[in-house]
This record gives C-alpha cells, structure tokens and sequence, in this order.
C-alpha cells in the first residue's frame, strides 16, 4: 500500500506541471505548436539517423567527449559494481541501478551522440563515483591502514584535475581562443557574431526585426533585436524527415512577411549540416529572394581579424555566398 501510494505521488508530481503548461498554452493558442515541436517533430528528429550508424556517430561525437576524463568513468564502474558485492550499497541497488540506466538512455534517442548530451549523465556518474570512493575508503581501513583510506580520495582528485589541467582552454586561453577550441576555427560563432551583432545594433532600432538564416541565434542575443520568423536554427529544416518542405515554407512565409531590416547570410557547413538528401529548397528562395530586396552591406569570414568588411563593391549575388556572414539590409 505505501508503494502504491508512493508511485501515484509520483506520477502526479510528474504530471501535474505538464498538464498546467499544456493549459496555460492551449489559453494562449499556442498548444498546436508546442505540440508539434515537443511530440510530432521530435519523433523526426529521433528516426533522423539510423540505428546501423549508431556506433560509428558514438566514436565521432561521443567518445572523444568522454575519453580525456576515462578516470572519473572507470571510478564510476568500479561503484556500480558495488551494486552486486558490498552489502551497504546493495541495500541502495534498485535506485543506483535506476538512476544510472534513466540516465543512459537519455543520452541514446536519436543517435547524435553529440558532447553535450553526455551531461544528462553526469549526476548519475557522480553518485557512482562517490559510492566507489566511500567503498573503498571502508574496504582499505578496516583490511589495512586507516592511512589507505585517504587513496581513493586522492585518486578521485588526480582524476578530475589532470584532464582539467590538460585542457588548455580553462587556464591559458582567451575568450576568443576558447571559442574556436570549443566550436572549431571554421564555425562562426561568438567572436564573428559579435561583430555583426553590434553593426546590426549600431544601424538599426529596436524595433526592426533581423533574420538569420543559417543556425546562429545568439545574433539575436547580441544585437538586441527580435527574430523575424521564430525558426532561429536551420538543422531541422534541412534534416531529412517528412516536415521538412512544411517548415521550410513556414520561415520563409515568416521573413517575407515581416520584411526584416536586416537579413544574416550564414554561408558554412556546421551551421547547416546539409546531408546529399536534404531539401534544397530554402536555399534556392533564399537566394532569389535576398537578391531581389536585399543589397550586401558588410561581409565577414570566420578567420578574419573579425572585422567586417563594409566596403563591398558592386557584385552578383552569387559571390556573397564566398563570405562566411554576409549582412544585408532591406532596399527601400
């Protein structure tokens, strides 16, 4: 009866918050789209890469994310192994055990295995780390000295610190140097951003809209201004699944709705990650489109010396997709 009662508390502890949400959006008239973004997409985005490529995106993405901190991982082992030998911590196995796969699986759906989705895994590795160590201090002191107990401790310390310390971005590098250590020199994120962020900000009003087409939203951020249309990143436009041609035509029904101020060209790879099957589409209005309202007033490469070039000469349209960031200002 207490279990029972203990899982219903659960369940609506659970619930509870869903269903206030999902109210106070279907009052505001927005449930369709949270609907579809939360539950109709993201089955999409799960099926987007198929299960024979699961390894291989998992030794590209995953494990050269995990690797330099083997250490903590194997700390962690060493304490779900626990699970199974030392009487204490069985006492806890259903809730470690449940902890640890709840986790696991979180980092699984869809296959990505990209670095950041290891961090829902996290609190699970750091409570298996600590029971390790708390099991051995307890095995060391009382088949050894109680001086021994200290080496776990020590051991979880090395651990952390040594690939902190190998890792060069936390102590010796800049923000800039950091930025392209994280994203790579070839992404055009935080240091070029901020350069057309600001001559967005310098040349335009609150009150002007800007689009971004490309998967940059921190323009936005920077420059202080709203979105024309609220698909802020490409991925899953481009990404091939059965809604793809649907939300492609609703960012561009967006931006030519709202007639932005000023349009961001975002010309690189890994703000698009188009694949041989993606839909082209948005790329071939965007082109037409830009040419046909827009006039090119800066443009900007990602290895630069972050200035954007505003200088730009009388040219076909065609070359503004040699520029990493091309900005463009609506003609009047």
């Amino acid at each position: 009866k207490e279990k029972v009662s203990g899982i219903f508390i659960f369940i609506i502890s659970f619930m509870l918050p869903f269903l206030v949400a999902s109210v106070w959006l279907y009052l505001t008239g927005v449930f369709p789209t949270f609907w579809f973004w939360s539950f109709t997409y993201a089955s999409q985005y799960a099926s987007v890469e198929p299960v024979s490529s699961a390894l291989m995106r998992f030794m590209e993405r995953g494990f050269p994310a995990i690797y330099p901190w083997r250490l903590i991982w194997c700390v962690a082992g060493l304490g779900l192994c626990a699970i199974f030998w030392d009487e204490k911590v069985r006492l806890h196995r259903n809730f470690l055990l449940g902890f640890f796969m709840a986790s696991l699986l979180t980092v699984f759906p869809g296959f990505h295995f990209r670095p950041h989705y290891f961090i829902t895994l996290l609190p699970a590795i750091a409570v298996l780390s600590g029971v390790a160590v708390s099991v051995s201090m307890t095995y060391l002191s009382k088949r050894f000295s109680s001086y021994l107990q200290t080496v776990p401790v020590i051991f979880i310390i090395i651990g952390l610190a040594l690939p902190a310390w190998q890792q060069s971005i936390f102590f010796r590098a800049n923000l800039i140097d950091a930025n392209r250590m994280i994203y790579s020199r070839s992404n055009p994120l935080s240091p070029e951003s901020l350069v057309v962020a600001d001559y967005i900000k310098n040349h335009s009003s609150k009150e002007d809209r800007i689009a971004v087409i490309g998967s940059e939203p921190q323009i936005y951020f920077y420059s202080n201004r709203k979105s024309a249309t609220g698909y802020i990143y490409v991925f899953g436009l481009v990404e091939p699944h059965v809604y793809d041609s649907q939300m492609q035509k609703e960012m561009i029904g967006e931006i030519e709705s709202a007639k932005p101020r000023y349009v961001v060209l975002v010309n690189e790879m890994s703000s698009w990650y188009m694949r041989p099957q993606s839909n082209t589409y948005i790329l071939l209005w965007t082109e037409k489109y830009l040419k046909d309202h827009y006039r090119v007033t800066g443009v900007i490469d990602a290895m630069s010396d972050l200035t954007l070039k505003t200088n730009i000469p009388p040219q076909d349209f065609k070359a503004v997709w040699n520029h990493k960031l091309s900005v463009m200002e609506r003609r009047s």
